[in-house]
């Protein structure tokens, strides 16, 4: 599970087209652009933490001249613990990270050869009304059914087992959710909106809907990515 950071850190930043990273979910990559890997090798020097801001779309990547202006990031993103590094004989490194918290991006740090960015950490937002828990408690025990409904078309043994046992470690349903968009939701566009939607009971509900809409579905569907965390404990 995800540790709490600071309320205000400096990260460096590894920003990708497509790639979002919730709290608590597990993020294999491939580090092989040279600014990258010196990124990777100052973080597992140091605190073993990288913030992973989209690139807002439509917007280039490819800025590594000084003369032109770095993308535009997404404010809200995810900072991830690296929990697996295997360097390989190519000069490439495979890494694993465990996503810690939403942060929002506040500004940048001058650097070179790649981005730090100063960013505050953002907590779920539950208020204390006796309605507005009493619905996400309803919400809460419907993520959970509707969780169990689409694994059992989706997936089977030791992957099914592990989803499963990793949704019984999740007692609250924002981290729950968070497990289950990473897993099943395939749009960047719809995991970015909700890694921004800090209101649990809102996200819940989005969550749910998405379910709701695999479940709809005649053939069974494949999730994102399989959910087996051993398969990024490098050696």
């Amino acid at each position: 599970m995800s540790a709490s950071l600071p309320s205000h850190l400096e990260v460096p930043l590894f920003p990708l087209p497509g790639v979002v990273l919730f709290p608590g979910a597990v993020l294999p990559l491939r580090v092989f652009e040279p600014r990258y890997v010196q990124l990777l090798n100052d973080v597992l020097a140091t605190d073993k933490l990288i913030g992973m801001p989209q690139i807002q779309p439509g917007r280039s990547h490819f800025s590594d001249s000084p003369e032109l202006p770095a993308p535009p990031l997404t404010p809200i993103f995810g900072v991830g613990l690296v929990i697996a590094h295997q360097a390989m004989d190519d000069g490439t490194h495979h890494i694993a990270l465990l996503g810690q918290s939403r942060c929002r991006l506040e500004s940048e740090v001058p650097h070179q050869p790649y981005r730090i960015g100063r960013a505050r950490t953002i907590k779920d937002r539950i208020p204390e009304d006796t309605q507005y828990l009493r619905e996400l408690k309803d919400q809460h025990r419907k993520l959970e059914e509707m969780g169990e409904a689409v694994m059992a078309k989706t997936l089977q043994g030791e992957t099914s087992q592990h989803l499963k046992k990793a949704m019984a470690d999740r007692h609250e349903p924002g981290p729950m959710a968070d497990l289950l968009a990473s897993v099943y939701v395939p749009d960047a566009h719809l995991k970015q909106l909700l890694l921004e939607t800090v209101d649990v009971r809102a996200r819940v509900g989005l969550v749910c809907a998405v379910l709701e809409k695999l479940l709809c579905r005649l053939e069974p569907k494949e999730p994102a990515f399989e959910y087996r965390p051993e398969a990024v404990v490098l050696n």
